[in-house]
């Protein structure tokens, strides 16, 4: 009896340390979650606050992750306590990640509209961005990771807040079942870095969307090499195309085999391959050989058999057509 009644006590000993133990690991992350929401810096409109160029997109994609593990309704519980704290529209950004528009029954996407923020963008253009089925402004999201793309607006009036934009997005749209990944080198494909792969997704937003004219005007190229770099947290230099360029290359590709006089082709042909979301998350361009001045090959590094491309009415295709992957797709395409 004694030795029935000392493995009952060790067997709810057992269940009520493992209770704990869940109930302290919860804690711990919701105090983590609040630790990091606090970090980040405040988000346009909150008030005493100049949150111009100031976005950390590992810290709101971290902050995704973690929301995302606690489940959909934990995590809109959390959202609501967060949108109490200082600095509350910081909470906006991550409602654009965390929710989607619903479907139609026909297949198409309701609207997921955009904060109402009255006024224009301040000082800078707005990058030229149509998305695939949501409206993601102000930000983009690229590779899975999000970027700023409107440096401010000029207030008229009084905004939306984020309690009142969390409000319409848990009621009119649907939780984001796709999984967002942190930027850890263990998580990154190819062994490729925090940074390149920071710098990659922000070459990608760049390079499709501003004209060749945009990135021939050097103040307003210094003025977006600024603002991407405070995003990507580090030294990139996005002031040049070409420059901006070099972040797609993997480490031991040949720049020698990229002849000066094609150097618009080489352009145009790794941006054909990003259209056409060959270069996702980890994936850099490795190799190139033109094989004809209207043909060539382009490897990738995850060794695979690589894409031919073709040049038809001055304008570099994809011969095997547009790739189909389980991978982050765009949230956004060009417009000419």
């Amino acid at each position: 009896m004694n030795m029935k009644f000392t493995k009952l006590c060790f067997l709810f000993a057992a269940i009520a340390l493992g209770l704990l133990n869940r109930v302290c690991a919860a804690d711990a992350a919701d105090k983590s979650i609040e630790a990091q929401f606090d970090a980040l810096p405040p988000f346009y409109f909150d008030t005493g606050s100049d949150a111009k160029n100031l976005f950390n997109s590992r810290g709101y994609l971290d902050l995704a992750v973690a929301l995302q593990e606690l489940g959909q309704t934990k995590a809109i519980a959390k959202l609501r306590e967060l949108a109490k704290r200082p600095a509350p529209n910081k909470v906006v950004v991550l409602c654009r990640m965390l929710f989607v528009a619903k479907p139609k029954p026909r297949g198409e996407l309701l609207e997921f509209r955009a904060p109402k923020w009255d006024g224009a963008a301040a000082s800078l253009c707005v990058f030229r961005i149509r998305d695939i089925g949501r409206q993601l402004d102000p930000i983009a999201i690229v590779n899975g990771i999000p970027f700023l793309t409107t440096p401010g607006y000029e207030s008229r009036g009084r905004p939306e807040s984020a309690k009142s934009y969390l409000k319409y997005c848990i009621a009119q749209c649907d939780w984001n079942t796709q999984k967002y990944v942190s930027l850890r080198d263990e998580n990154m494909e190819n062994r490729a870095s925090v940074d390149k792969q920071l710098n990659a997704a922000c070459a990608k937003l760049l390079l499709l969307n501003l004209s060749k004219k945009q990135w021939l005007d050097s103040g307003l190229m210094s003025q977006w090499a600024k603002f991407m770099q405070a995003q990507t947290q580090g030294a990139a230099d996005f002031s040049t195309r070409k420059g901006t360029l070099r972040y797609l290359l993997a480490d031991d590709f040949d720049m020698a085999s990229v002849p000066e006089e094609r150097g618009e082709d080489f352009f145009e042909i790794v941006k054909a391959c990003i259209q056409a979301e060959y270069l996702w998350r980890g994936q850099l361009v490795l190799k190139i050989q033109f094989i004809s001045p209207d043909t060539a090959t382009l490897q990738f590094s995850d060794g695979g058999k690589g894409v031919y491309l073709k040049k038809k009415n001055d304008k570099w295709v994809l011969e095997d057509g547009k790739r189909k992957s389980d991978k982050w797709q765009f949230s956004f395409i060009p417009v000419d």
